[in-house]
């Protein structure tokens, strides 16, 4: 089962891809960018009140691994 979309957002700077994590409520929990001080793709959420289970967070996991090397 899908628990979430991700949607590929304008990223001004236009070295990195930024995407917007939807949950299947239409509600944003947060973005997927790349953190330079890491030199990869992270996630964090909004707030203190998101929970996820293994199947999202396999989700994001997948999404992460599969973008690891989008940089430009």
């Amino acid at each position: 089962m899908k628990y979430l979309d991700f949607i590929e957002k304008n990223n001004p700077d236009k070295l990195t891809k930024v995407w917007e994590v939807m949950n299947k409520g239409n509600q944003s929990l947060e973005l997927i960018r790349y953190q330079n001080t890491w030199r990869k793709y992270v996630f964090s959420v909004y707030g203190d009140g998101s929970i996820f289970d293994a199947g999202c967070l396999s989700e994001i996991l997948s999404f992460l691994i599969q973008h690891k090397d989008d940089r430009q």
